[in-house]
Protein backbone atom coordinates (compact mmCIF):
# COMPACT_ATOMS: atom_id res chain seq x y z
CA UNK A 1 0.00 0.00 0.00
CA UNK A 2 3.00 2.08 0.38
CA UNK A 3 3.69 2.08 -3.17
CA UNK A 4 -0.17 2.89 -4.13
CA UNK A 5 0.29 6.51 -2.20
CA UNK A 6 3.86 6.97 -3.42
CA UNK A 7 2.23 6.50 -7.23
CA UNK A 8 -0.70 8.66 -6.33
CA UNK A 9 1.39 11.40 -4.46
CA UNK A 10 4.65 11.32 -7.16
CA UNK A 11 1.70 11.08 -10.06
CA UNK A 12 3.29 7.89 -11.53
CA UNK A 13 0.03 7.32 -13.53
CA UNK A 14 1.34 3.90 -14.92
CA UNK A 15 2.32 2.57 -11.85
CA UNK A 16 -0.73 3.50 -9.92
CA UNK A 17 -3.02 1.87 -12.67
CA UNK A 18 -1.44 -1.23 -12.44
CA UNK A 19 -1.90 -1.16 -8.66
CA UNK A 20 -5.33 -0.20 -8.76
CA UNK A 21 -6.10 -3.35 -11.36
CA UNK A 22 -4.51 -5.12 -9.09
CA UNK A 23 -6.44 -4.51 -6.08
CA UNK A 24 -9.55 -4.37 -7.41
CA UNK A 25 -9.09 -7.65 -9.98
CA UNK A 26 -12.90 -9.21 -9.64
CA UNK A 27 -12.54 -12.54 -8.91
CA UNK A 28 -16.01 -13.30 -10.97
CA UNK A 29 -17.57 -13.12 -14.06
CA UNK A 30 -19.08 -9.84 -14.86
CA UNK A 31 -22.86 -10.16 -13.43
CA UNK A 32 -25.50 -9.42 -16.40
CA UNK A 33 -28.03 -6.71 -15.78
CA UNK A 34 -31.28 -7.16 -15.61
CA UNK A 35 -34.00 -5.62 -17.82
CA UNK A 36 -35.94 -2.59 -16.77
CA UNK A 37 -39.46 -3.97 -16.04
CA UNK A 38 -42.44 -2.19 -17.72
CA UNK A 39 -45.98 -1.41 -16.32
CA UNK A 40 -47.84 -4.27 -18.04
CA UNK A 41 -48.48 -5.76 -14.23
CA UNK A 42 -47.88 -4.77 -10.59
CA UNK A 43 -43.98 -5.43 -9.70
CA UNK A 44 -41.90 -5.72 -6.37
CA UNK A 45 -38.86 -2.87 -5.80
CA UNK A 46 -36.61 -3.59 -2.81
CA UNK A 47 -34.97 -0.40 -1.74
CA UNK A 48 -31.93 -0.74 0.05
CA UNK A 49 -31.22 2.72 2.35
CA UNK A 50 -27.91 4.61 2.35
CA UNK A 51 -25.40 1.51 3.75
CA UNK A 52 -22.58 3.15 4.18
CA UNK A 53 -19.81 0.44 3.74
CA UNK A 54 -16.94 1.19 5.61
CA UNK A 55 -13.58 -0.48 6.27
CA UNK A 56 -13.49 -0.66 9.80
CA UNK A 57 -17.49 -2.30 10.19
CA UNK A 58 -18.00 -5.40 8.93
CA UNK A 59 -19.54 -6.58 6.26
CA UNK A 60 -22.12 -9.40 7.03
CA UNK A 61 -25.08 -7.43 6.48
CA UNK A 62 -24.74 -7.26 2.97
CA UNK A 63 -24.55 -11.42 2.89
CA UNK A 64 -28.35 -10.84 4.42
CA UNK A 65 -29.23 -8.61 1.66
CA UNK A 66 -28.41 -11.07 -0.74
CA UNK A 67 -30.29 -13.39 0.69
CA UNK A 68 -33.29 -11.45 0.68
CA UNK A 69 -33.18 -10.89 -2.42
CA UNK A 70 -33.30 -14.56 -3.56
CA UNK A 71 -35.70 -15.17 -1.39
CA UNK A 72 -37.80 -12.33 -2.10
CA UNK A 73 -37.04 -12.07 -5.86
CA UNK A 74 -38.10 -8.48 -6.54
CA UNK A 75 -38.14 -7.51 -9.93
CA UNK A 76 -36.28 -4.49 -9.26
CA UNK A 77 -33.78 -3.69 -6.62
CA UNK A 78 -32.39 0.19 -5.83
CA UNK A 79 -29.20 1.26 -4.22
CA UNK A 80 -30.67 5.20 -2.86
CA UNK A 81 -26.59 6.06 -2.53
CA UNK A 82 -24.38 5.91 -0.28
CA UNK A 83 -23.83 2.44 -0.31
CA UNK A 84 -20.03 3.90 -0.07
CA UNK A 85 -19.19 5.63 3.21
CA UNK A 86 -15.53 6.85 1.88
CA UNK A 87 -14.23 8.64 5.62
CA UNK A 88 -10.70 8.73 3.76
CA UNK A 89 -11.91 12.25 1.83
CA UNK A 90 -14.65 13.39 4.54
CA UNK A 91 -11.97 15.96 5.69
CA UNK A 92 -12.11 17.52 2.11
CA UNK A 93 -15.79 18.48 2.80
CA UNK A 94 -14.29 20.31 5.81
CA UNK A 95 -11.91 21.91 3.42
CA UNK A 96 -8.89 20.60 4.42
CA UNK A 97 -7.78 17.73 1.74
CA UNK A 98 -5.76 15.03 3.02
CA UNK A 99 -5.64 12.41 0.82
CA UNK A 100 -3.79 9.50 1.59
CA UNK A 101 -4.42 6.31 -1.23
CA UNK A 102 -3.80 3.21 1.02
CA UNK A 103 -6.97 4.87 2.71
CA UNK A 104 -9.29 5.54 -0.39
CA UNK A 105 -8.53 2.25 -1.71
CA UNK A 106 -9.49 0.75 1.89
CA UNK A 107 -12.45 2.87 1.36
CA UNK A 108 -13.36 1.49 -2.48
CA UNK A 109 -12.43 -2.29 -1.49
CA UNK A 110 -15.29 -1.93 1.23
CA UNK A 111 -18.01 -1.50 -0.77
CA UNK A 112 -16.81 -3.62 -3.31
CA UNK A 113 -16.62 -6.26 -0.88
CA UNK A 114 -20.14 -5.48 0.00
CA UNK A 115 -22.03 -5.60 -3.67
CA UNK A 116 -19.98 -9.17 -3.95
CA UNK A 117 -20.96 -10.76 -0.89
CA UNK A 118 -24.79 -9.64 -2.01
CA UNK A 119 -24.24 -10.97 -5.18
CA UNK A 120 -22.77 -14.24 -3.63
CA UNK A 121 -25.48 -14.97 -1.64
CA UNK A 122 -28.08 -14.34 -4.66
CA UNK A 123 -26.05 -16.60 -6.80
CA UNK A 124 -25.66 -19.08 -4.44
CA UNK A 125 -29.72 -19.03 -3.55
CA UNK A 126 -31.60 -17.72 -6.53
CA UNK A 127 -32.52 -19.56 -9.52
CA UNK A 128 -29.62 -18.87 -12.74
CA UNK A 129 -32.66 -17.47 -14.51
CA UNK A 130 -33.23 -14.48 -12.03
CA UNK A 131 -32.19 -11.60 -12.99
CA UNK A 132 -33.56 -8.44 -11.39
CA UNK A 133 -33.12 -4.74 -12.49
CA UNK A 134 -30.59 -3.08 -10.50
CA UNK A 135 -30.67 1.06 -9.95
CA UNK A 136 -28.06 2.65 -8.69
CA UNK A 137 -28.43 6.06 -7.58
CA UNK A 138 -25.49 7.76 -6.46
CA UNK A 139 -25.17 9.76 -2.87
CA UNK A 140 -23.10 12.69 -1.42
CA UNK A 141 -20.71 10.29 -0.03
CA UNK A 142 -19.50 9.04 -3.25
CA UNK A 143 -19.73 12.46 -4.76
CA UNK A 144 -16.56 13.03 -2.37
CA UNK A 145 -14.51 10.95 -4.81
CA UNK A 146 -14.99 13.14 -8.02
CA UNK A 147 -14.93 16.82 -5.83
CA UNK A 148 -11.19 15.34 -4.80
CA UNK A 149 -10.62 14.77 -8.33
CA UNK A 150 -11.94 18.22 -9.44
CA UNK A 151 -10.27 19.96 -6.70
CA UNK A 152 -6.80 18.89 -7.31
CA UNK A 153 -5.40 17.80 -11.19
CA UNK A 154 -3.30 14.99 -9.76
CA UNK A 155 -6.24 13.14 -9.03
CA UNK A 156 -7.74 13.79 -13.03
CA UNK A 157 -7.93 10.36 -14.15
CA UNK A 158 -6.48 8.57 -11.67
CA UNK A 159 -9.38 8.10 -9.24
CA UNK A 160 -13.57 8.29 -10.29
CA UNK A 161 -16.37 6.11 -9.92
CA UNK A 162 -15.78 3.19 -12.15
CA UNK A 163 -13.61 2.38 -9.20
CA UNK A 164 -16.67 1.61 -7.53
CA UNK A 165 -17.68 -1.12 -10.50
CA UNK A 166 -21.18 -0.97 -10.52
CA UNK A 167 -21.49 -2.14 -14.33
CA UNK A 168 -19.18 -5.27 -13.58
CA UNK A 169 -21.78 -6.41 -10.87
CA UNK A 170 -25.02 -5.56 -12.73
CA UNK A 171 -25.87 -1.76 -11.64
CA UNK A 172 -27.56 0.98 -13.71
CA UNK A 173 -25.41 3.91 -11.80
CA UNK A 174 -26.91 7.41 -12.08
CA UNK A 175 -25.81 11.05 -11.07
CA UNK A 176 -26.07 12.28 -7.78
CA UNK A 177 -29.24 14.21 -8.24
CA UNK A 178 -30.31 12.62 -11.22
CA UNK A 179 -34.13 11.31 -10.51
CA UNK A 180 -34.55 8.13 -12.28
CA UNK A 181 -38.21 6.92 -13.09
CA UNK A 182 -39.20 2.88 -12.62
CA UNK A 183 -42.92 1.83 -12.90
CA UNK A 184 -43.75 5.63 -12.13
CA UNK A 185 -41.49 6.03 -9.14
CA UNK A 186 -38.65 8.25 -9.09
CA UNK A 187 -35.55 7.18 -7.38
CA UNK A 188 -32.89 10.01 -6.19
CA UNK A 189 -30.46 9.91 -3.17
CA UNK A 190 -32.38 13.46 -2.63
CA UNK A 191 -34.73 15.82 -4.51
CA UNK A 192 -34.43 19.77 -3.96
CA UNK A 193 -36.99 22.38 -2.25
CA UNK A 194 -36.75 25.04 -4.73
CA UNK A 195 -33.69 26.95 -6.79
CA UNK A 196 -31.20 26.44 -4.33
CA UNK A 197 -30.49 23.25 -4.88
CA UNK A 198 -31.47 22.38 -1.18
CA UNK A 199 -32.06 18.61 -0.16
CA UNK A 200 -36.06 18.26 1.32
CA UNK A 201 -36.11 17.08 4.56
CA UNK A 202 -37.91 19.06 7.59
CA UNK A 203 -40.72 16.96 10.20
CA UNK A 204 -42.80 15.75 7.25
CA UNK A 205 -40.54 15.33 4.42
CA UNK A 206 -42.74 12.61 2.22
CA UNK A 207 -44.97 14.92 1.99
CA UNK A 208 -43.36 17.74 1.51
CA UNK A 209 -41.67 15.96 -1.47
CA UNK A 210 -44.78 15.40 -2.91
CA UNK A 211 -45.85 19.00 -2.79
CA UNK A 212 -42.72 20.30 -4.35
CA UNK A 213 -42.72 17.52 -7.38
CA UNK A 214 -45.92 16.28 -7.97
CA UNK A 215 -44.85 12.95 -8.32
CA UNK A 216 -43.98 9.22 -6.75
CA UNK A 217 -41.02 9.33 -5.58
CA UNK A 218 -38.44 7.75 -3.22
CA UNK A 219 -35.26 9.38 -1.84
CA UNK A 220 -32.50 8.52 0.76
CA UNK A 221 -30.18 10.42 2.51
CA UNK A 222 -31.65 11.25 6.40
CA UNK A 223 -31.03 7.53 7.14
CA UNK A 224 -35.24 8.35 8.66
CA UNK A 225 -38.21 6.35 7.18
CA UNK A 226 -41.24 8.61 6.46
CA UNK A 227 -44.25 7.70 3.65
CA UNK A 228 -46.99 9.93 2.27
CA UNK A 229 -49.55 9.94 -0.61
CA UNK A 230 -51.30 12.64 -2.33
CA UNK A 231 -54.24 12.07 -4.22
CA UNK A 232 -54.82 14.37 -7.63
CA UNK A 233 -57.40 13.59 -10.17
CA UNK A 234 -57.90 10.35 -8.88
CA UNK A 235 -54.48 9.23 -9.15
CA UNK A 236 -52.49 8.34 -5.87
CA UNK A 237 -48.79 9.68 -5.82
CA UNK A 238 -46.66 7.83 -2.73
CA UNK A 239 -43.44 9.01 -1.68
CA UNK A 240 -41.20 8.09 0.71
CA UNK A 241 -37.38 7.50 2.64
CA UNK A 242 -35.97 4.79 2.35
CA UNK A 243 -34.67 4.81 5.98
CA UNK A 244 -30.67 3.21 6.28
CA UNK A 245 -29.02 -0.19 6.08
CA UNK A 246 -26.11 -0.46 8.59
CA UNK A 247 -26.58 -0.63 12.72
CA UNK A 248 -23.62 0.83 14.09
CA UNK A 249 -23.91 4.33 15.63
CA UNK A 250 -21.94 7.55 14.67
CA UNK A 251 -20.15 9.42 17.45
CA UNK A 252 -20.65 12.71 15.13
CA UNK A 253 -24.74 12.11 15.41
CA UNK A 254 -24.74 11.73 18.86
CA UNK A 255 -27.02 9.47 20.67
CA UNK A 256 -30.54 10.87 20.08
CA UNK A 257 -30.08 11.40 16.37
CA UNK A 258 -29.07 7.75 16.31
CA UNK A 259 -31.83 6.02 17.84
CA UNK A 260 -33.96 7.92 15.48
CA UNK A 261 -32.14 6.19 12.57
CA UNK A 262 -34.89 3.47 10.74
CA UNK A 263 -32.53 0.94 10.23
CA UNK A 264 -33.58 -2.31 7.75
CA UNK A 265 -35.02 -2.40 4.28
CA UNK A 266 -37.93 -0.75 2.47
CA UNK A 267 -40.20 -3.34 0.17
CA UNK A 268 -42.53 -1.46 -2.16
CA UNK A 269 -45.06 -4.28 -3.32
CA UNK A 270 -47.48 -4.01 -6.34
CA UNK A 271 -45.92 -1.06 -7.93
CA UNK A 272 -47.43 -0.11 -10.89
CA UNK A 273 -47.94 3.59 -12.66
CA UNK A 274 -45.92 5.23 -9.53
CA UNK A 275 -48.70 3.65 -7.37
CA UNK A 276 -47.49 1.00 -4.83
CA UNK A 277 -47.65 -0.29 -1.13
CA UNK A 278 -44.79 0.25 1.53
CA UNK A 279 -43.89 -2.68 3.41
CA UNK A 280 -40.78 -2.49 6.21
CA UNK A 281 -38.94 -5.12 6.93
CA UNK A 282 -36.53 -4.69 10.29
CA UNK A 283 -33.11 -5.97 10.74
CA UNK A 284 -34.61 -8.47 13.36
CA UNK A 285 -37.18 -9.04 11.46
CA UNK A 286 -34.80 -9.48 8.01
CA UNK A 287 -32.55 -11.95 10.43
CA UNK A 288 -35.53 -14.20 11.38
CA UNK A 289 -36.54 -14.62 7.71
CA UNK A 290 -33.39 -15.45 6.08
CA UNK A 291 -30.38 -14.99 8.67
Amino acid sequence: MALLREAVMGGDVRQYKELREKILRPTRKPVRPGDKPDDSKPVIHLVVGDSHSRWDVPNERYSLLGRFIAWLKPDVVVDIGDWWDMPALSSYDRGTVSFEGKRYWRDIVSGVDAQARMQDELDRHAPKSYRPFKLRTLGNHEERIMRVAQADPRFEGLIGYDDLQSSFYGWDQRELGEPTVVNGVAYCHWMVSGNMGRPIGGENPAATLLKKHFHSCVVGHSHLFDYAERYAMGRRMCAAQAGCFFEHDDAYAGPQVNVMRRRGLLVLRDVMAGEFEPEWWGMDRLRRQVG
